[in-house]
């Protein structure tokens, strides 16, 4: 049996989304719709576009947090 891809707390992947084998996606991230992750996501980061790339920081759920 082998690990597809990691998926953290939290996380929200909107839709058509594709993500990558061996993809680490870090607690309560967001990948935005139609986007193309290949690379590890770091928590609380915000993606997208194809390839994803940083967008900003998820702030709606740090701010829940603090």
């Amino acid at each position: 049996m082998t690990r597809a891809f990691v998926i953290g707390n939290g996380v929200r992947v909107s839709g058509q989304a594709g993500i990558a084998q061996w993809v680490h996606i870090g607690d309560y991230a967001f990948i935005a719709g139609k986007s193309s992750v290949n690379g590890d996501v770091l928590p609380y980061a915000r993606v997208g576009g194809e390839p994803a790339t940083f967008r900003g920081i998820n702030e709606g759920r740090l701010a829940r947090i603090f």
